[in-house]
């Protein structure tokens, strides 16, 4: 399946910030507050623990990824909100 068919709760893995919004998999704005977020991302250290839906692995390069994303400062612009949590347990969707 396609991580754009997927729902973003499950998004994990490798991830690449791009730079250029026209080449992103996702447009996403980053919450200060997670009681105003969609989704709750843990940065892994290991790209072997972005095992489940919110923990993310940033590479440097575009090709080492999953998918990619473009952070944007309009929050109308995004297609989910995220907020970085400092726990991995509590990444992902609270649903």
């Amino acid at each position: 399946m396609a991580w754009s068919q997927m729902r973003y709760c499950d998004l994990h893995g490798s991830v690449y910030e791009e730079t250029d919004r026209a080449r992103a998999d996702f447009i996403v704005f980053e919450e200060e507050s997670e009681a105003f977020a969609d989704f709750l991302v843990f940065e892994e250290e290991s790209r072997l623990y972005a095992d489940r839906g919110g923990l993310w692995f940033f590479v440097e390069a575009r090709g080492l990824a999953d998918f990619s994303v473009y952070f944007t400062r309009n929050k109308g612009e995004a297609n989910f909100i995220v907020h970085f949590t400092e726990s991995s347990s509590f990444a992902g969707c609270d649903q």
